[in-house]
């Protein structure tokens, strides 16, 4: 997996854009404000078919404009692949190889990248929506069919909540669970499993940046962890027997994997409330790092690694080792406001007013 050629005309804050990327070790430098993290926004943007903020897709059309228009070249296999986007206010288009796409989930996942932005600091003290997001995309990126059940699950979901709403019979309500229930089962399964695998890669990267302490990530759910289908239907249908008042009132679905969130603990601490801010960023960036193995563990594939304005926030050795831990990576694009002398395998561009230089 290696980016070529980005092109970018009316997004963000460039104008025209064409960057060729001939090198495996990039880094981008720019002062704040000068667009830096938008050439990363716009990777992200062309792999997960959405903006850093879910909210802030008109953001993307550079003022003044009424669309924006992005392309980028990689390489994958040996094979030359596109992918591109027309973005306007009212919607968004892409196409893979210059053949336009219907359904987004047909490119998901084409291209594979690994971000890491400074809000990511507060991964483990956001809402556990926004971790159960972490966790989905994780395992939609590596297997197709959790992406599909997911999907079916919310579908089902939203159904039996607005069967609440318009208070449904109970036998249909019933019916909803049933509906539920495998769904339920394969994801939660499937996440367990998944963050089990991450546990020892994020241990090893947490080790080789911060030191000695023990660093575990912890599952949070309210269904039962049993493989067994028939153990699992039967708990889960007590849990809907038992809260049939409650969910009622409340009128929603209280149990099920949308309930799920994770949690970190730091030599059995929960980090989220006495963790440091340095601890935070160092466990988020060992997380993605470990996302980044599981990544190339399943899809055979190296992830671009893509690490925004990392270098500032960590000191001479920390940077020495998250360098170290990158090196085998397939293709590495670091931002910065300034330059490190630890960066010197890494090919410099420089933005200046809308344009890059090539150092």
């Amino acid at each position: 997996m290696f980016i070529k050629q980005i092109i970018a005309k009316s997004f963000r804050n460039f104008d025209d854009l064409n960057l060729e990327l001939n090198d495996s070790r990039i880094f981008i430098k720019g002062v704040n404000g000068s667009g830096k993290t938008n050439i990363l926004e716009l990777v992200y943007f062309l792999s997960r078919c959405k903006p850093f903020k879910a909210h802030n897709e008109d953001a993307l059309i550079k003022i003044g404009s009424n669309e924006a228009n992005i392309y980028l070249k990689f390489e994958k296999d040996k094979e030359e692949h596109s992918i591109s986007s027309i973005i306007t206010k009212r919607k968004k288009v892409f196409a893979y190889d210059d053949e336009k796409v219907n359904k987004l989930t047909s490119i998901f996942g084409q291209l594979i990248t690994i971000s890491y932005i400074p809000k990511s600091v507060y991964l483990f003290k956001s809402e556990p929506a926004e971790k159960r997001s972490f966790i989905d995309e994780m395992c939609s990126m590596i297997n197709y069919q959790y992406l599909e059940t997911l999907q079916r699950y919310r579908k089902l979901l939203k159904e039996r909540n607005q069967a609440f709403i318009k208070d449904y019979d109970q036998d249909i309500i019933n019916v909803y669970a049933e509906q539920l229930i495998p769904l339920a089962k394969y994801i939660v399964c499937f996440r367990n499993q998944i963050l089990e695998k991450i546990n020892p890669l994020l241990q090893k990267y947490y080790s080789q940046m911060f030191g000695s302490s023990d660093i575990k990530l912890v599952y949070k759910t309210n269904c039962p962890l049993v493989e067994d289908e028939s153990l699992f239907k039967e708990q889960m249908i007590k849990q809907f027997n038992d809260n049939k008042t409650n969910e009622h009132l409340k009128k929603q679905t209280l149990y099920g994997p949308h309930r799920d969130s994770f949690f970190v603990l730091i030599d059995g601490k929960d980090i989220a409330s006495y963790g440091s801010q340095g601890q935070n960023r160092l466990a988020t960036l060992s997380l993605n790092l470990a996302k980044k193995d599981i990544y190339s563990e399943f899809l055979h594939q190296e992830p671009i690694l893509l690490l925004d304005d990392v270098i500032s926030d960590l000191d001479e050795k920390r940077i020495i080792s998250l360098l170290e831990a990158v090196k085998n990576s397939k293709q590495v694009i670091i931002t910065g406001s300034t330059n490190s002398n630890l960066l010197k395998e890494y090919k410099t561009y420089e933005i200046q007013n809308g344009k890059i230089i090539k150092e």
